[in-house]
C-alpha cells in the first residue's frame, strides 16, 4: 500500500494492486474518465495491477510490471506520449521498460530503470530521455520544478 499527494488531489495504491483517487480533477488526473472533482475515493480505470504510484502537479503516473501508465495534464509533455494532449484515463508510456521506480513533479516525470539509468520527460520533453551523466542511480525524487537523484557509491575499504 502507498499514497501520493499531487496538486489538490490524492491517489492511493491498495493492497489488491488497484488505485483509488480523489480531489480536484479538472485535467483528468484522477483517471476515472471524467473531469469531475471527487470528494471521496473513486477507482482509477484501465490500469493493470500497480506496484507504485506517483502524483504530480496535475498528473499521475503508475508503475505496473516494469511498464508505466500516465494520465492527467500533459501541457508540458509530462505523460511521455509524444503529445501535449491531456488524458482522462491511464495511457501506457511507450519506449521505456524495466522501470523500478517512478516519481512525478510539477510538470515532469522521472523513471529509474533496473540498469541504474535515470529517464525524464516533461518540461517540454515529450518522450522519455535518458539523463546524461547519471549512472548507478538508486533513487529519484521530483519537486515542483526540480528533480534529484541518489547515485550508488561503492564503499571505500581501507586496510
Amino acid at each position: 500500500m502507498q499514497i501520493s499527494a499531487g496538486g489538490a488531489f490524492g491517489v492511493a495504491l491498495l493492497a489488491d494492486a488497484t488505485l483509488r483517487s480523489w480531489g480536484n480533477n479538472y485535467t483528468g488526473q484522477l483517471g476515472d474518465g471524467t473531469t469531475i472533482t471527487r470528494l471521496t475515493p473513486v477507482p482509477v480505470l484501465g490500469v493493470p495491477p500497480v506496484r507504485q504510484v506517483a502524483a504530480g502537479g496535475l498528473h499521475t503516473v503508475a508503475l505496473t510490471d516494469g511498464s508505466l501508465y500516465a494520465w492527467g495534464n500533459n501541457g508540458s509533455g509530462q505523460l511521455g506520449d509524444g503529445t501535449t494532449s491531456g488524458r482522462k484515463l491511464p495511457n501506457k508510456v511507450t519506449g521505456l521498460t524495466r522501470v523500478t521506480q517512478v516519481t512525478a513533479g510539477g510538470s515532469q516525470t522521472l523513471a529509474l530503470r533496473s540498469d541504474g539509468t535515470a529517464w525524464a520527460w516533461g518540461h517540454n520533453r515529450l518522450v522519455p530521455v535518458r539523463l546524461p551523466g547519471l549512472s548507478d542511480v538508486v533513487q529519484l525524487a521530483a519537486g515542483g520544478g526540480h528533480s534529484i537523484a541518489v547515485q550508488y557509491a561503492a564503499p571505500v575499504i581501507k586496510p
